[in-house]
């Protein structure tokens, strides 16, 4: 057999493809990074200007608190507030440079490839033939800017147009979003003193989410004055003297300025996947459980194979990838233990299965316990009581779902998330380790609820037998 250039070659100028090349080096095989750039790819800064703007609009909305307990007297001075905070935001990915990379042992490529060779393939760069034992796709993806007539004529804003026209945005702006990023971005912007208008084609805010979180969510945003179009559709768009005029199915609308957060597409041009026998569509490349394509030795993770930039979900991808290049490709990628986040506010947050999707599976071993933020201590203080969450939970106790929309939702659905894993009993949750004084208690609060549940379902029994209920 002859010997490989490399045991992994990783194709992407991207943050995963830096992480994936940090993780390989660290178990000792021999890779390479091949830094091939796309145009048109999603600004690597992305993640980080989200939650920049989400930390952002959050403070303005506690500043606006503390004026009306009449601590403090002016009103915040956005400008000056975004132009201190935003350049501080930093990718996570991004904490190792090319440089210290190849100090580590990585052999960098600046260099534009495809592949070659289905029956073994090999990737051929503009200056090199790099032969490897397996070849990981970290290319990430590009927003497909929809057809709407008439909307290059009259302009509009990209969200990597955003970090750096923030402060020059139009008072009134509309939203066209196929994503979740553009509930994101409408919260924000209105909580920032701008009037925002959220069209999307989707029936629910959310996507598949439970109906009643996206009710909630829904009812919130309103509540917020954000005038929200679902399931709509944009047919013409032109300017009239210094208005945008839009033509949403049967009615029309105004506005000064158009932010458009489009669905992706993966950068996978001039990779010359056909001749190696990858199948892809318009959204993704498309791989198994294990996250190997249909050539066996080539790989694919993060945004390339669907889905949005989420940082942690890519590292796990990627964490799965390594193993099974290394290994005899035995692990598969579980996302039901993986978070998901969308940075609204308050903050949704959810893991493992809907309730449709466990009853689907476990028929009428579940049952479902929710709460409202109002019954929390600590979320009356603050003043952020809006929220709630529900729990899934197999009649056995097991955490089989959770979702969660609240004050930083996100900090606790690990905790969730952590519990399902191991297995550990809703009712284990009852009095372990959260303090009253915090948000995560409303778990504890929860437990307790689904114990009394199951109380009376067995109330007919002796209180001896009761007991092993508590």
């Amino acid at each position: 057999m002859m010997l490989k250039d490399y045991d992994l070659v990783i194709i992407g100028d991207t943050p995963a493809g830096r992480y994936a090349a940090v993780r390989a080096i660290h178990l000792k095989i021999r890779v390479a990074l091949v830094e091939q750039p796309f145009e048109g790819r999603k600004n690597r800064e992305e993640a980080s200007f989200r939650q920049g703007l989400s930390y952002l609009s959050h403070s303005a909305k506690h500043h606006q608190r503390l004026k009306t307990w009449g601590i403090i007297k002016n009103d915040v001075e956005i400008n000056a507030f975004a132009n201190s905070v935003l350049p501080w935001w930093h990718y996570p990915f991004e904490e190792i440079s090319l440089s210290q990379l190849g100090e580590m042992g990585v052999d960098i490529i600046l260099a534009s490839g495809q592949f070659k060779q289905k029956s073994n393939p090999i990737f051929i760069t503009e200056t090199r033939s790099l032969s490897s034992s397996a070849y990981l796709i970290t290319t990430g993806s590009r927003y497909q800017i929809p057809e709407f007539q008439g909307l290059k004529d009259v302009g509009y804003f990209r969200l990597e147009d955003l970090p750096k026209n923030l402060t020059q945005l139009p008072q009134n702006l509309t939203i066209l979003s196929q994503s979740n990023v553009g509930v994101e971005l409408a919260q924000c912007l209105q909580q920032l003193g701008k009037k925002i208008q959220l069209i999307t084609d989707q029936p629910d805010l959310l996507g598949q989410e439970e109906r009643e979180i996206n009710r909630y969510l829904l009812a919130h945003l309103e509540a917020e004055g954000i005038h929200v179009f679902l399931n709509s559709h944009v047919t013409h768009i032109k300017r009239i003297e210094d208005k945008i005029w839009l033509q949403i199915d049967n009615q029309g609308i105004v506005t000064d300025g158009i932010i458009v957060i489009s669905s992706s597409q993966p950068n996978i041009q001039n990779l010359n996947l056909e001749e190696i026998g990858i199948n892809f569509d318009q959204k993704r490349i498309k791989v198994n459980q294990k996250l190997q394509t249909h050539c066996s030795n080539v790989y694919a993770v993060g945004s390339v194979i669907g889905g949005e930039i989420e940082g942690h979900i890519t590292q796990a991808e990627i964490d799965i990838a390594l193993k099974n290049i290394l290994g005899f490709a035995l692990f598969k990628m579980d996302y039901r233990f993986i978070p998901y986040v969308v940075l609204t506010d308050p903050t949704f947050a959810r893991v493992g299965f809907t309730e449709k999707q466990a009853k689907q599976q476990y028929q009428a071993k579940i049952s479902v316990v929710e709460k409202n933020f109002q019954s929390l201590p600590s979320a009356q203080l603050l003043g952020v009581t809006e929220g709630r969450i529900k729990l899934i939970v197999h009649q056995n106790g097991q955490i089989l779902g959770a979702h969660l929309l609240g004050y930083h939702a996100e900090e606790y659905m690990g905790a969730i998330a952590l519990a399902m894993k191991q297995k550990i009993p809703l009712q284990n949750l009852m009095h372990k380790g959260f303090p009253s004084e915090g948000f995560a208690y409303i778990l504890s609060q929860l437990a307790l609820q689904w114990q009394q549940q199951r109380l009376i379902k067995y109330r007919k029994f002796p209180q001896w037998i009761q007991a092993w209920f508590i």
